[in-house]
């Protein structure tokens, strides 16, 4: 159930930010320029646009079937280096 300050709070809103805030504290998967691949929750964005991403986690994948992962926690992504960035499919069983 919705306040009235959050009512405003929409209403002020652009078309693109309340399509955006639909996405915060989502998964996604976001391929850098170099290869890597990072996965973690989204926080926000800026106008470069930059991505924010919580509880984030690198992978770089290997020549052989094994890969490496590092937990990186909250971290800052510069638009420059994003080859692709998609959104992930929550796990919704408990």
């Amino acid at each position: 159930m919705s306040t009235e300050s959050e009512s405003r709070s929409q209403k002020t809103l652009s078309p693109a930010q309340q399509l955006l805030q639909r996405y915060l504290d989502k998964p996604f998967r976001v391929e850098l320029t170099d290869g890597r691949v990072v996965v973690g929750y989204l926080v926000c964005t800026d106008n470069a646009p930059n991505v924010i991403l919580k509880y984030a986690e690198e992978f770089w994948l290997s020549q052989g079937k094994d890969g490496f992962l590092r937990p990186l926690g909250t971290i800052i992504i510069p638009s420059r280096a994003i080859k692709s960035i998609r959104i992930l499919k929550e796990n919704t069983s408990t």
